[in-house]
């Protein structure tokens, strides 16, 4: 059998591979499993590990903080010499972060095959540095996993037709897996309603003004928020003064889930919570001006901002009416479908 290398480094990432683990562990994969420490906060990155109950990695690159650039480089070097003590016969790559594209950069220069879990998604905006991580990592693909129809068209019309897949959202699987776990957290449910938010794209934490601004809207208006805060921005406010706005600290996946589900309405620029949102139907601002996971919107569920805070303001007051709510993203079995392929190498 092939050995495989499966590289994270972000909280989206570890997500996927927590989903696709116990179908692993079931068919005694070959494989080790890769961190690149592209997020090296713990809140950030190795309280997944633990409670999702999946292995430590068997490498952390520790790559830190660092500009694309340089975190880039800093992996390719880092994880060459993994690749090559582990005599990789193939590769895994997930999502559009720095990891990713480091990650298909180094297996294109050692002719080493891989798959793209999460091929085909498109913002359509280059000037998003996931957005071009997404379409090189694409182009050097063997084999590509779409999460959605609207992913695998997408590659399509690009010319990429060869070795795709549609096998659903590695994500929707473990949010099926775990859903009926989300009330168990020992957490209490804020009496009163309630905004869900995060904040922590570049495209926004670089422009500060912004989220000050919507923060002291938002409390001026006694809006209750929960914002766990990403360490970047809280860089951005930790100064301000708020009483409906309550900044907590990075949460776990599964008490994300709690407050996603027991929110009023989700206002967020991830893309993960976005479809967290979603898959518990609920309404979600979108703090861009475009999202790769366009049926979302075009489900009605979503409703793109970016920087207006005045539109933002009516439509929390004034929530809007939703569409039907489909199942875009597979039917939880896109963990077996992969690993199906993946044994057929």
């Amino acid at each position: 059998m092939k050995r495989f290398l499966f590289l994270v480094g972000a909280r989206p990432q570890i997500i996927k591979f927590a989903a696709l683990y116990p179908e692993l562990k079931k068919t005694e994969f070959d494989f080790i499993l890769v961190h690149s420490g592209q997020h090296y906060d713990n809140r950030l990155s190795y309280i997944f590990f633990r409670e999702l109950n999946i292995p430590q990695p068997d490498y952390n690159l520790e790559v830190g903080s660092g500009t694309h650039a340089y975190q880039t480089k800093e992996i390719m070097l880092r994880l060459k010499n993994v690749v090559e003590k582990e005599k990789t016969d193939f590769g895994i790559l997930f999502g559009d972060t720095n990891t990713t594209l480091a990650g298909s950069l180094l297996f294109s220069r050692l002719h080493i095959p891989f798959a793209h879990i999460e091929a085909g998604l498109r913002s359509f905006n280059n000037n998003m540095p996931e957005e071009i991580n997404r379409k090189i990592t694409d182009k050097l693909s063997y084999i590509l996993f779409a999460p959605s129809e609207l992913a695998v068209k997408n590659l399509e019309k690009e010319g990429i037709k060869d070795h795709v897949y549609n096998v659903g959202d590695l994500h929707f699987d473990l949010f099926l897996r775990t859903q009926q776990y989300i009330d168990d957290q020992n957490l209490d449910k804020p009496k009163d309603d309630y905004i869900f938010l995060t904040v922590h794209r570049e495209e926004n934490t670089e422009n500060p003004d912004f989220i000050r601004e919507l923060l002291i809207r938002l409390d001026r208006e006694k809006i209750n928020c929960i914002f766990p805060c990403h360490p970047r921005t809280y860089k951005l406010i930790e100064d301000l003064k708020l009483n409906y706005v309550k900044v907590i600290k990075p949460l776990p996946y599964t008490k994300t889930l709690f407050y996603i589900k027991h929110s009023k309405m989700v206002l967020t620029d991830s893309g993960g919570i976005q479809k967290e949102s979603y898959f518990m139907k609920k309404r979600v601002i979108i703090l861009r001006r475009e999202t790769e996971w366009q049926e979302i919107v075009k489900s009605g569920f979503g409703k793109l901002m970016a920087n207006d805070i005045n539109s933002i303001i009516e439509l929390i007051k004034n929530p809007w009416e939703v569409g039907v709510y489909r199942r875009f993203y597979g039917d939880g079995n896109a963990k077996r479908k992969i690993v199906d392929i993946l044994k057929g190498l």
